[in-house]
């Protein structure tokens, strides 16, 4: 895997892990909701969500998801990589894995065990059913196929979790219009005034989407990987 840039997602500065300084022309910083305050990333070549067309005031609500949207809009700030991925400061995939492929149909991803599966594991931890049946009767209004892949998704037992992967930039430019599509559906709904333990559904909602759109590519032919932290 050639021209390969992957986004570490951070909302503070913190230290840069070693893994980042081994790899320093392929991984990127993005501070997340760089919009408030006057926070700054120490590590070198740190971008920002807060430049160019931009989501960065919904991080609270929004969290990875405001950097995913800034890299898709502003592709050509992080150099038009032939593939793209997101870590998070302080989850990583293993680099020496995912770099030897070369197959753009090829989408790594990380797994976690849900129990009894993905959907009462979200449903358990963060609630809120109505919501979440806007977005499935939009999804599995499209056809039967996607309807069916929804529900064997949301009852297996492994979460393709974190937002994190890498993947080919046609996969991230497909993948970041299903995220936009939900966009619309959610942000009319966020409650701006909410608790910050519970600001975060929004995210967490998107996360389990985003993993269901990973899940589906495998029943669309594309090799579907996951992977442990480092």
């Amino acid at each position: 895997m050639n021209n390969v840039k992957i986004l570490v997602a951070c909302h503070k500065d913190c230290e840069r892990p070693e893994i980042v300084a081994d790899y320093p022309d392929m991984f990127v910083p993005i501070l997340g909701g760089a919009v408030y305050g006057d926070r700054t990333l120490s590590w070198p070549n740190a971008l920002r969500d807060d430049q160019g067309e931009n989501i960065s005031c919904l991080n609270p609500h929004l969290c990875e998801f405001t950097s995913l949207y800034w890299a898709w809009k502003n592709y050509d700030m992080i150099g038009n990589p032939d593939y793209i991925g997101l870590n998070h400061y302080h989850r990583f995939l293993d680099p020496k894995i995912y770099l030897e492929n070369n197959d753009p149909k090829m989408v790594f991803t990380h797994g976690i065990n849900a129990i009894p599966n993905v959907f009462d594991d979200f449903d358990s931890v963060h609630g809120r059913y109505e919501l979440f049946s806007m977005i499935e009767d939009d999804i599995c209004s499209v056809n039967k196929f996607v309807r069916d892949v929804f529900y064997l998704y949301f009852n297996e037992q492994v979460l393709l979790g974190c937002s994190m992967f890498v993947a080919s930039k046609q996969v991230f430019f497909d993948a970041m219009l299903f995220i936009d599509h939900l966009l619309g559906i959610i942000i009319p709904h966020i409650d701006y005034e909410e608790d910050r333990l519970y600001t975060r559904y929004y995210a967490f909602l998107l996360e389990r989407m985003i993993g269901f759109y990973f899940y589906l590519l495998h029943y669309l032919g594309y090799k579907v990987k996951a992977l442990n932290l480092i």
